[in-house]
């Protein structure tokens, strides 16, 4: 399969002991239109056996058992996701046991610190940007709060306030942002992606309010503490809250007219998850 095209042209060789592991996707012509939108390739040194030995067993996933409790995460093979913000590798991954059943996808990581182990862990086209606004804002500059899984663009009606960032924690930087879609289009992303996986504390609606919803549609979605306005727009695209899942706040949606199950059908699924793993979804 690949929905996230992942062909290399001229038939590369086999490097010795491990793998190039694509911060982009190596293709010629993915790479023509990553040139093109201003990516620059990198290509991580990853030995595959020790990568995968390091992991962690699959019930010290504690975060993804937490976080991920929907009918489909026991589905095997030719589903796509899209993780954003992916963060770390497995701590606190809600697709990292989707990818091991077969699930292909791209992990959308701004900060530089996850990417070496994204890379060298994960199966997902890594790509290395902070995401926000449309295509015609792509460059832009805003800044950003670095260090901790809690970091990201630094705004008033986000989780990370002007004035309000520890220092000792986190740095503050300047960075250039680039649209969702953006990203969906130089990876050759289908247009019916099966999950979106969206926890980018409090940036979700600078990622979502110019999306392009008649061009691409996601069967589930969860989302941390969804915002009303960004509620109200997703039920105009036809989307719908199935629960919440856990008590942080972390939210399940789908699209309607993309699955078959309803809505009470579902949070019956997920709830039962949630009992069998003894997870307050409450």
């Amino acid at each position: 399969m690949s929905h996230v095209n992942k062909n290399h042209t001229n038939q590369e060789p086999p490097l010795h002991g491990g793998r190039a592991a694509d911060i982009i996707n190596p293709s010629y012509e993915t790479n023509i239109k990553a040139d093109r939108a201003n990516f620059r390739t990198i290509y991580i040194y990853a030995n595959r056996k020790n990568a995968v030995q390091e992991l962690p067993k699959r019930e010290d996933y504690t975060a993804f058992d937490n976080r991920a409790q929907f009918p489909f995460s026991q589905v095997k093979n030719d589903f796509v996701f899209v993780d954003l913000a992916a963060n770390h590798a497995w701590k606190l991954s809600n697709t990292l046991y989707l990818e091991q059943n077969g699930w292909d996808g791209l992990c959308i990581e701004g900060s530089s610190e996850y990417w070496y182990d994204l890379a060298r862990s994960r199966n997902c086209t890594v790509f290395g940007a902070f995401v926000g606004g449309n295509e015609g804002e792509d460059g832009n500059r805003i800044e950003i709060a670095l260090g901790s899984a809690f970091g990201g663009i630094i705004g008033e009606n986000m989780d990370n306030k002007p004035g309000k960032i520890n220092k000792k924690t986190s740095a503050q930087v300047t960075r250039e942002i680039v649209s969702f879609s953006t990203i969906l289009q130089i990876s050759n992303s289908p247009k019916m992606i099966d999950y979106l996986s969206l926890d980018v504390e409090g940036a979700e609606t600078l990622i979502l309010q110019d999306f392009p919803f008649d061009e691409y549609t996601f069967r589930f979605i969860t989302i941390e503490r969804p915002k009303p306005h960004l509620e109200k727009l997703l039920n105009k695209h036809g989307y719908r809250e199935v629960m919440k899942l856990v008590y942080w706040g972390e939210t399940l949606w789908i699209h309607e007219k993309s699955v078959l199950l309803s809505t009470n059908e579902i949070a019956g699924l997920a709830k039962n998850i949630c009992n069998e793993i003894k997870i307050d979804s409450s």
